[in-house]
This record gives C-alpha cells, sequence and structure tokens, in this order.
C-alpha cells in the first residue's frame, strides 16, 4: 500500500508540472517533494518522471500510477468526509466540450449523483477553449475540455496525439489541405513546416468546410 502522503506529492509534480510548483501547492520544500518522489519511485520499483533541467514528464510507469493515485486519494478524502458527518450541497456549475458528452459524461455525472446527491449540476456544453475563458471569467467552476497548449493551473486528466491518418491507397500531396477551427491555426504554424490554410472557422466541429471540399476531415 502506497502512502498517501507520497501519492499527494506524486500527484502535485504531475499535474504542476515541476517540483518547485508542486512544493508551492503542498507548503513544503523542493527537497522535501524530491525526497518524497524518489521514496515513492523506491516503492513502486519504477522511474516515475523522466527529469530535465526544464521540465519534468510522466514515464509510462508514471502515467499508469497516475489514475490509481487519484482515486486512491479521492476515497481516502471520500472515507474521512464519511465517517466525519461532512455532507455536500449546493450547487457546481461544470463546463463540458461536446466531443465528451455521448461517453465520459454520462458515467460520471451518475457516479457522482449517487456520491453526492445534494449537489446541483449546472451544464454548459461547448468546446474547450470557450469554457476555459468562462471559468477565468467565474461563470463556471470548472471545466473540462481540451486544448492545445496546458496553463500551469490547469489539472491534466489525459492527452492525446495528434495523428493525421490516411487510407493505404490515398496519395499524400505535397502540401495538405485540412479544415482547421480557428482555435487550432496557431498549433499547426507551429508544429508542421508545409502546411496550406484554406479556410478558418470558429465553429468547434470542422465538418462543414470538409462537405464543401476545403479539406478532409480526419
Amino acid at each position: 500500500m502506497f502512502d498517501t502522503g507520497l501519492l499527494r506529492s506524486f500527484v502535485a509534480v504531475a499535474e504542476s508540472g515541476g517540483f518547485t510548483k508542486a512544493a508551492k501547492l503542498l507548503n513544503c520544500t523542493q527537497s522535501t517533494v524530491s525526497a518524497q518522489i524518489q521514496r515513492l519511485e523506491d516503492e513502486a520499483g519504477s522511474l516515475l518522471f523522466v527529469r530535465s533541467t526544464r521540465s519534468v514528464q510522466l514515464t509510462s510507469a508514471g502515467e499508469t500510477l497516475l489514475g490509481y493515485a487519484r482515486t486512491i486519494l479521492r476515497l481516502n478524502e471520500d472515507a474521512r468526509l464519511c465517517l466525519s458527518g461532512v455532507r455536500h450541497a449546493g450547487r457546481v456549475r461544470v463546463g463540458v466540450n461536446e466531443d465528451l458528452t455521448d461517453s465520459w459524461l454520462p458515467k460520471v455525472l451518475h457516479r457522482f449523483g449517487r456520491q453526492y446527491p445534494e449537489v446541483e449540476v449546472e451544464l454548459e456544453i461547448g468546446i474547450g477553449p470557450s469554457l476555459f475563458e468562462m471559468v477565468e471569467t467565474q461563470e463556471l467552476d470548472l471545466a473540462v475540455g481540451g486544448l492545445c497548449n496546458g496553463r500551469a493551473e490547469d489539472r491534466r486528466l489525459w492527452s492525446e496525439p495528434l495523428v493525421w491518418t490516411f487510407s493505404a491507397g490515398v496519395e499524400i500531396p505535397s502540401v495538405l489541405p485540412l479544415a482547421f477551427s480557428r482555435s487550432h491555426v496557431h498549433t499547426a504554424k507551429r508544429r508542421f513546416a508545409r502546411w496550406q490554410a484554406a479556410q478558418s472557422s470558429g465553429a468547434s466541429s470542422p465538418q462543414p468546410p470538409v462537405w464543401q471540399g476545403f479539406g478532409r476531415l480526419l
């Protein structure tokens, strides 16, 4: 059984992206956090972070442990609140990316409703960048969605690689026409050397320009 104190430090480093930021969140010294991570790695028998002078990245073992660590810490807190007799009530305003409404959202809402029956959930369905702006303006309490560039105050729940896929018989042109939403254009400029903007849209879905022949839907 992993010590919850070590797991708390591990989650803090993973979510903040560094030992210094984690130490500030935990109100302790950086050397204390480093020692706790070393102890946890010794107990796990695996390297959990790849350290460099600029950043800290989770290893595959670290990615696996992160989900378990969050679950253990949440269950530990739930048990503490249950035994103390504290009850949660009120309203929480949540923004959710529209891509998550068919799979992830129903399961989470069902579990949350059973665990906190006196909490009213107010949902806002939209696209990631807009939802995060609503959090900053205090129109939402929290948001779950995708961002190409995370921020220090965000909590990363998962990451997805950006890939382009084609059928085996497709000849890839030297300049590839794609349909991007406006929020994706800056990422394409930064990551890909050769690309051509056929149409930029503020809509969350690039399907309309694809249907009109402006690009390929990947």
